[in-house]
């Protein structure tokens, strides 16, 4: 005789050892934060010429020494203590590294989940930009972007 297990506790066996890696970065975009008006510029970054951009010029429309990164991730509601660490270096400098649980927001119907991360410091030295997603320790997926900066006369 086959011992009876029931269907539900099947269903949560195939959840709990799927979980981990059910994620994805759909999607890490960059924009201009310019100061003086609190505005953020909705056209990607890593697209404009940033010639002089801490003093408004190139594609800037004002000055801007800071940039915004969205991060976008799909499958966030199905991974077992997932987070997103981004890691920002303009030139030989580390500007921003943070890591965000996922645990912290709330999923439904599927929908994708979008981490703002906030980049001060940025001038005259290319911005590279890597979105790492984690499961636990484990690494499930590496994005990366580079905003490149130039200053000169």
């Amino acid at each position: 005789m086959r011992p009876f297990i029931p269907l539900c506790a099947l269903a949560i066996l195939s959840v709990s050892t799927t979980a981990a890696a059910d994620g994805a970065i759909s999607k890490v975009s960059t924009h201009l934060y310019y100061h003086d008006s609190g505005v953020i510029d909705e056209r990607e970054a890593s697209g404009l010429k940033h010639w002089n951009t801490i003093i408004g010029e190139g594609d800037a429309s004002g000055p801007s020494s800071a940039v915004v990164v969205r991060v976008t991730v799909s499958g966030a509601q199905t991974m077992t203590k997932g987070a997103v660490e981004l890691v920002a270096q303009g030139g030989k400098k580390r500007l921003l590294k943070q890591r965000v649980s996922l645990d912290d927001y709330l999923v439904e119907n599927g929908k994708p989940v979008v981490l703002p991360f906030l980049v001060y410091g940025t001038g005259c030295d290319d911005l590279a930009v890597t979105a790492t997603l984690l499961a636990g320790k484990k690494t499930v997926e590496k994005k990366a972007v580079l905003v490149p900066f130039e200053c000169g006369e």
